[in-house]
C-alpha cells in the first residue's frame, strides 16, 4: 500500500485529484492538505510515498514545500501541478528533482500514466532496498568467516600488508603471549548421554570457542577461531596481561578445568597444545603457531595428558625417527610362524624406533608403514597376489593418523597387521600341507600290505618326524599308528565279508604277517575273532 498526499489551495481541484487517485487504487491512503504548512503537519510521523502539490499557495508555496519534504524524505516521488507554464518554476522543480511537472487543467490519463510510472519506480526501489538489506545481512553473517580466514592466513604467514593491518585491528592489541591450540573430538561412544544432531554439534562448537575465550580473557586478551585445515581444532591467540610463563599459571589450570568439564558434561575429549611464549606475538605469529602445533602433535605419545606445553617437550621432539630397528630381523620369524608375537616385542620395537625422542607422528607412521610393506614384499612368492594386494591396502589405510591417533593404537595396528601377514603365510602352508597329507594317505591306502612307518613317510615327503607326527594328528584326528591299525582292521573286515580268502591271506593283504597278532587286534577292535565275524555275518555277503 502506498500513501499519497495531495496539496492544493483550491478545494475543487484538490478533491478532483484525490478522488481520481482513490478510484484508481482504492487501497491507497490518500491525504489532503490546503497549503504547505498543513501538508508539513501531515508529514510529521508519516512517510509519504507520492506527493502531488500545487505551486502557488498561501503560507508556504509548493516549491518550498517540495524542498522541505525532499530534505526529510529523499525517496518520495514528487509531482508538481501548476496553472503556470513559467520556465523558472519548471527549472526550480527540476533542480529539486521532482518526478513530473504537470500543467492544469488536470487530465486524468496524464495523472494515471504518471501514477503507473511512479508505482513501478517505487516497486523497483523497494525491491532494490530489500536486496541491499539482504546482502548487508549476509555480509554481516559472513564477517566472522572472513575474520577466521584472515587469522588462518596470518598464522601461516600468508597475509598481504593490507590484510595484516586488518588482522591487527581484529586483535586489538600487541605484546607478549602465545598460541593455544585446542583439539577435540565429536563423541561417538556412550560418553554423551544423547547423540548430537548436526545443529546441536554446530552450537556446541560455537560454545567451545566462546568458553575458551571466557577462560583466557581474565588473564589477558584472547582471539579464538577454527583452523580451516582441521575443523576440530580451535586456535587462540592469547595476549597475557602481565609477565607469564606459557606452561604455568592459573590460566593453564582453568584450561584443564574446561577440558574436564567438556568430558564430564558432553563426552568431548579435548587436548590442548600451548606454544612457546613470544615477547611480541604479532611479529612472531608463525613461530608461536608452529610450536603450539608441535605440542599438540605430541599428544600421540602423551595421550593421557590434557595439556601439553612446547617447553616441556622441546628437548625430546624431533622430526625423523632417530632410533635403529630391523623390522626384518625381528618380525620375519613371526610372519613365517617360527616365533610368537607378543606385546613386549611391539613395545621394544616402538621404543627403539623412537630412540628416547618424540618423532613427528606422521613420519613415524610412514616409517612403520614402509617397513611393513617391505615385510609384505618378502612373502610375495608365498602368498597369492590378490591377498598381497589386500594386505598392502590394509597397511596403507590403517597405519595413518586417522586410524592411529596415539602410540597405543599404532602398536595395536602394527601387531594386527603382522598377525594377518602370518595368517596369510600359514594359510598357504596349510594348503600345501593338505596336499602333501592327501598324497600321504593315498600312499598308505595303496601300500597297506607293506611295512609302513612314520619315519619313512616323513622322509619320503621331506618332513621332520616330530613335525610330521603333529601334522598327521592335525589332519586325521588320530596318531599315525592308531590311524594305520584302524585302516588295516576295517579293510580286513570288508575283505572277510566280501571274499572266501583264508584268514592268514586276509592278514597278509592288510599288512600283518603274524596271524595270531592279527586275530588279537581284530578282536580288540570288533569284539569278535575274524572267523567269528565271518560266521556271524553269514559268510560272504
Amino acid at each position: 500500500m502506498l500513501r499519497v498526499l495531495v496539496v492544493d489551495d483550491e478545494p475543487r481541484q484538490r478533491k478532483i485529484l484525490s478522488n481520481l487517485i482513490r478510484d484508481y487504487r482504492g487501497e491507497y491512503e490518500v491525504l489532503e492538505a490546503k497549503n504547505g504548512e498543513e501538508a508539513l503537519e501531515l508529514c510529521k510521523g508519516r512517510t509519504m510515498d507520492i506527493v502531488f502539490s500545487d505551486i502557488r499557495m498561501p503560507k508556504l508555496d509548493g516549491l518550498s514545500l517540495v524542498e522541505r519534504i525532499c530534505s526529510q524524505n529523499p525517496h518520495a516521488k514528487i509531482v508538481v501541478i501548476s496553472g503556470y507554464s513559467d520556465f523558472s518554476y519548471a527549472r526550480r522543480a527540476l533542480d529539486l528533482r521532482v518526478h513530473s511537472y504537470i500543467l492544469k487543467p488536470i487530465e486524468s490519463d496524464r495523472i494515471l500514466d504518471c501514477l503507473r510510472q511512479m508505482e513501478e519506480e517505487i516497486r523497483l526501489d523497494r525491491s532494490s532496498k530489500r536486496e541491499m538489506e539482504a546482502m548487508a545481512e549476509q555480509l554481516h553473517s559472513l564477517l566472522p568467516y572472513y575474520s577466521d580466514h584472515l587469522m588462518n592466513k596470518w598464522l601461516k604467514g600468508e597475509c598481504t600488508r593490507s590484510e595484516s593491518e586488518e588482522v591487527a585491528s581484529l586483535l586489538q592489541t600487541r605484546g607478549q603471549g602465545c598460541v593455544v591450540l585446542a583439539q577435540f573430538n565429536r563423541p561417538v561412544t556412550d560418553n554423551a548421554s544423547v547423540p548430537y544432531t548436526a545443529e546441536d554439534w554446530n552450537e556446541i562448537r560455537g560454545n567451545i570457542r566462546a568458553w575458551i575465550n571466557e577462560t583466557l580473557n581474565p588473564y589477558g586478551h584472547s582471539v579464538s577461531f577454527y583452523l580451516h585445515r582441521a575443523m576440530d581444532t580451535i586456535a587462540s591467540v592469547f595476549f597475557a596481561s602481565s609477565e607469564f610463563e606459557s606452561c604455568s599459571g592459573s590460566w593453564r589450570c582453568e584450561l584443564r578445568r574446561l577440558a574436564d568439564s567438556l568430558l564430564r558434561e558432553y563426552g568431548i575429549a579435548m587436548t590442548i597444545g600451548i606454544g612457546q611464549a613470544q615477547s611480541d606475538i604479532f611479529s612472531a605469529a608463525e613461530t608461536a603457531f608452529a610450536t603450539a602445533e608441535v605440542a599438540l602433535r605430541c599428544r600421540f605419545y602423551l595421550c593421557e595428558e590434557k595439556i601439553i606445553c612446547f617447553d616441556d617437550i622441546r628437548n625430546r621432539y624431533t622430526e625423523e625417527p632417530r632410533g635403529t630397528y630391523s623390522f626384518e630381523a625381528e618380525f620375519k620369524p613371526v610372519i613365517h610362524g617360527l616365533k610368537p608375537l607378543n606385546d613386549a616385542d611391539l613395545d621394544e620395537g616402538a621404543e627403539r624406533l623412537m630412540g628416547g625422542q618424540y618423532p613427528d607422528p606422521a613420519l613415524l607412521l610412514d616409517y612403520v608403514s614402509r617397513n611393513l610393506l617391505q615385510l609384505l614384499h618378502g612373502i610375495r612368492n608365498i602368498v597369492p597376489e590378490e591377498e598381497i594386494g589386500r594386505l598392502a591396502q590394509q597397511i596403507k589405510s590403517r597405519v595413518q593418523p586417522v586410524s592411529c591417533s596415539d602410540l597405543v593404537q599404532l602398536k595395536r595396528q602394527w601387531g594386527e597387521l603382522l598377525k594377518e601377514m602370518a595368517s596369510a603365510v600359514q594359510a598357504q602352508k596349510d594348503n600345501k600341507n593338505y596336499i602333501v597329507m592327501e598324497r600321504c594317505l593315498t600312499y598308505i591306502h595303496q601300500h597297506l600290505g607293506e611295512e609302513i612307518s612314520l619315519e619313512e613317510l616323513a622322509k619320503k615327503y621331506f618332513f621332520n618326524s616330530s613335525y610330521f607326527s603333529t601334522l598327521f594328528k592335525k589332519y586325521t584326528g588320530k596318531h599315525f599308528t592308531e590311524y594305520v591299525i584302524d585302516l588295516r582292521i576295517e579293510s580286513a573286515f570288508r575283505i572277510l565279508l566280501g571274499s572266501d580268502k583264508k584268514i592268514y591271506e586276509v592278514a597278509q593283504e592288510v599288512g600283518y604277517r603274524d596271524v595270531k597278532y592279527f586275530n588279537k587286534i581284530f578282536k580288540k577292535h570288533y569284539g569278535l575273532t575274524p572267523e567269528e565275524c565271518r560266521v556271524f555275518s553269514g559268510g560272504r555277503e
